[in-house]
């Protein structure tokens, strides 16, 4: 019986929860299977000596070598074999050991990977247990076809997570106030501990924004923009995913080895095996955690706006309090710079008022701010844009239509 792909949410392109992963596992350091994934990976004899090699000068020269599948068979991005080194002490007499180990990787495009016969497309991958099935099964039939000596040891069902990418497409329609939009995502964050940086795609372009610890890195993104910057696929194909991508926004988080052990503890999972992370629960507790931190799940108004919603709800002691917050994060870099002023004194621009006060006390404005449905980072004067709603309900109301 053939299954078929669950595509409800699809059609609409407002889905979570799965764009890419890398996957693997460790090989036995037997010569005969290293040269056999050496040779399928079009690698020269020259290349394989150095490589099985027990010099560490050699060992940061062949780390990685990776192979791109291309056309071979679409959702395999690309295969990785990993070497590395260990170093052993043999406790009788000092003398230390080197030898060489080998891990295996796949990066892969779910969605793509069992829609092998449609046009390309953003669309994300929705882990129900039938779309599971057909992964497991379009990926053991790569693998039958790419290494099928290797076929037994290589099965969906025995890879470990590496890395998984947990995505969301959302939607905002009007172009002046997805660019309203794009400017004031670079200032919500409240990570103290986060490093902000550029996105690979916000070296190209200004509509993206990415922070980043040593678990994980999030970033949100024109998906039609990244588009237009691809310079390896043809123009058809760009055509095509340009027109799929219209008016999409992507929230992603993308969790590194150091945050697959993390997910692996927070959610008492019984090993990194990749099938424990295809989870919808998984996936949306963790996009919606890391959206409210990073961005927050209040509407975005205008200084007019935001005073004219104050001045009906607060005294007006309390509201020019809350204004003059709004001014101060407008004029830094981010809403947890702005606490790290607002501690030290910061004197607003164009005006005579200076603010101080206690971590608290900055705490307790900006949950007042959010109570009141006001996201704390004011839409910028010049874009004559005076409300966006947050585009945080349309993951909501996908999850609900999930469970």
């Amino acid at each position: 019986v053939t299954k078929s792909y669950d595509k409800t949410f699809n059609e609409h392109k407002e889905i979570t929860m799965i764009h890419t992963m890398t996957i693997g596992k460790d090989i036995y350091p037997d010569e005969s299977t290293i040269s056999y994934i050496l040779n399928k990976m079009n690698k020269p004899p020259q290349f394989q000596s150095r490589y099985f090699s027990t010099d560490e000068a050699f060992d940061h020269i062949y780390r990685k070598c990776t192979y791109y599948t291309h056309s071979l068979y679409f959702g395999i991005n690309a295969i990785q074999l990993i070497r590395y080194g260990i170093e052993t002490i043999d406790m009788a007499t000092d003398e230390k050991n080197y030898t060489v180990a080998f891990q295996l990787r796949f990066v892969v495009n779910p969605y793509r990977l069992i829609h092998q016969n449609e046009p390309p497309s953003v669309n994300l991958f929705i882990p129900t247990a039938n779309n599971i099935s057909i992964l497991n099964e379009q990926f053991d039939r790569f693998i039958k076809c790419f290494l099928p000596a290797l076929y037994d040891e290589f099965t969906f069902d025995k890879m470990l997570a590496k890395r998984i990418d947990y995505s969301f497409n959302f939607k905002i329609r009007e172009p002046d106030k997805r660019s309203a939009f794009y400017k004031v995502i670079h200032k919500t964050s409240m990570y103290n501990r986060t490093k902000l940086c550029k996105s690979d795609t916000q070296k190209r372009y200004e509509q993206s924004a990415a922070e980043k610890n040593k678990s994980r890195k999030i970033i949100i993104y024109d998906k039609a923009a990244e588009i237009a910057n691809m310079n390896y696929i043809n123009t058809n194909q760009k055509r095509t995913l340009e027109a799929s991508a219209r008016e999409i926004i992507r929230f992603e988080i993308q969790f590194s080895k150091q945050g697959i052990k993390n997910l692996v503890q927070k959610y008492a999972l019984k090993s990194s095996n990749v099938l424990n992370f295809l989870d919808k629960d998984i996936a949306y507790n963790e996009l919606i955690s890391g959206y409210k931190n990073t961005i927050g799940i209040e509407d975005f108004y205008d200084r007019s706006n935001i005073k004219s919603i104050l001045r009906k709800s607060c005294t007006d002691s309390m509201s020019e309090k809350l204004i003059n917050i709004t001014k101060m994060i407008a004029q830094t870099r981010s809403i947890a710079v702005a606490k790290e002023k607002y501690v030290t004194g910061y004197a607003l621009k164009n005006s005579s008022v200076t603010l101080k006060g206690t971590t608290q006390t900055f705490n307790n404005h900006i949950k007042k701010l959010r109570q009141l449905g006001i996201n704390p980072v004011p839409l910028t004067d010049g874009d004559k844009v005076c409300h966006v709603k947050n585009p945080i309900h349309q993951l909501e109301e996908m999850y609900k239509n999930l469970i």
